[in-house]
């Protein structure tokens, strides 16, 4: 009885020694193999890339993914605010109105009742996704939250 009484008791201080083992309180680094994880890092552009990788830069900027970010200009925008001058939803009852202020592109969004605007929201597209060859998507940024805006330009009939 006594072989036995020794033995659990082994089995039980070999298994706390390895469950003690495993909750320690100095946890590993969790630093990432890729640098742009690190706080403070930004997005520098592909701008950035072009005096050490001249050939990459130029191959890549002719292909649609090489155009496919960029600033809410009209550089950037397919967007022909002209033809598409006012977009109505009819689910959620919303206009939506695109329009340039000096290059910058801006949608705004109103609901009508009776012929009264009751509702008016401005906002200032602060990127386009897509490089125009199909479509422009916008996208608005809140405080660094970036939503797409509900206003897509298809370029392709």
């Amino acid at each position: 009885m006594n072989d036995l009484r020794f033995l659990v008791l082994g089995a039980l201080l070999l298994l706390f020694l390895v469950l003690a083992g495993q909750c320690r309180t100095d946890h590993p680094s969790s630093a990432s193999d890729y640098l742009n994880l690190e706080p403070g890092v930004a997005y520098v552009g592909m701008e950035t890339c072009r005096s050490c990788h001249p050939n990459v830069y130029q191959s890549f900027i002719q292909t649609g993914m090489g155009r496919s970010f960029g600033p809410g200009n009209r550089q950037k925008s397919a967007a022909t605010t002209e033809a598409h001058a006012l977009v109505y939803d009819e689910q959620k009852n919303f206009y939506y109105h695109p329009f340039f202020r000096d290059s910058q592109l801006y949608i705004l969004e109103f609901r009508l009742e009776n012929g009264d605007t009751v509702h008016r929201r401005l906002e200032r597209v602060d990127y386009i996704v897509g490089s125009g060859q199909h479509t422009n998507s916008h996208i608005v940024d809140f405080g660094g939250y970036i939503y797409q805006a509900p206003i897509t330009f298809y370029t392709q009939d």
